[in-house]
């Protein structure tokens, strides 16, 4: 299932309830002959940061979108029990009202970029603040039943342009839905879209570290709340095998192994999920 590719490498939820406001990402990239100081910050709205839910309502969004049509408006609409059904959760108030608040939280939270967002049809990185959401209506009628009520989103403008250009990250439905640990989720999103068509890819842990929003830092806690995440990867097929190749805390590193390499015919699969 393709999703706008931006919002793939950067997330935009926390790992766990946290009273936290804001999220911030960085990095420095290499740009030609330069480097590129990249800044990302996820500021919260009036109902808080985006929570592990979230990730799963975002994800969720972009499904009905692609299966809509991916209008060039953004604006999709669905009920609350079709958006629970993607979700995989039980339609019952408590998770009705659960994703009440998702949807308010990507609506009101703001995105900051410094040289970090790519707009891929000028091919530059851009400075400027941005939106998940910019529409979240429902039918609030008393004569309607609950499960048969409806929602009304629209998508971010620059982030619909984004996906109508091209730049989309292609990620198996089945397998992220598979997966129980908001930290494998999150692992699976941002190394899937580094890895492409790959069968392997390396990374040192000290950046893969930097990809998440972890509040701990010290190298031994880190491995330990990582393995679990690992292991629902691999027993999920999201990966063959991960394995963490000790040495010094700033020269261990994590190698990620596939099967095979993506396939045409995989490809268009995943596009049409």
């Amino acid at each position: 299932m393709p999703r706008e590719c931006n919002l793939s490498e950067y997330l935009a939820t926390t790992l766990s309830k946290s009273n936290q406001r804001s999220l911030v990402f960085e990095r420095d990239i290499a740009v030609v002959k330069d480097v590129v100081h990249q800044r990302w910050q996820i500021e919260a709205g009036r109902y808080g940061l985006p929570q592990p839910f979230d990730q799963d309502v975002a994800f969720a969004i972009w499904w009905f979108y692609q299966k809509q049509g991916a209008p060039d408006s953004g604006d999709i609409t669905c009920t609350e029990a079709e958006f629970l059904d993607v979700l995989r959760r039980p339609k019952g108030g408590h998770y009705y009202e659960m994703l009440h608040l998702a949807l308010k939280r990507l609506l009101t939270c703001t995105i900051v970029s410094e040289e970090a967002i790519l707009d891929v049809r000028a091919g530059v990185h851009l400075t400027d603040e941005f939106h998940f959401l910019t529409r979240y209506g429902r039918d609030n009628r008393k004569k309607v039943r609950t499960r048969e009520r409806r929602l009304y989103l629209s998508i971010y403008k620059f982030f619909v342009a984004s996906y109508k250009a091209g730049y989309i990250h292609l990620l198996d439905y089945e397998k992220y839905f598979s997966l129980s640990r908001p930290l494998a989720k999150r692992l699976y999103v941002v190394i899937d879209k580094m890895m492409g068509s790959k069968s392997q890819f390396e990374i040192g842990f000290e950046r893969l570290v930097d990809l998440l929003p972890v509040t701990r830092r010290k190298h031994f806690h880190l491995l330990r709340d990582l393995r679990p995440a690992f292991e629902q990867l691999m027993g999920a097929d999201c990966f063959s095998n991960i394995q963490v190749v000790p040495g010094k805390t700033l020269e261990t590193k994590v190698v990620f192994k596939r099967i095979a390499k993506r396939t045409a015919k995989e490809k268009l699969e995943l596009l049409a999920a």
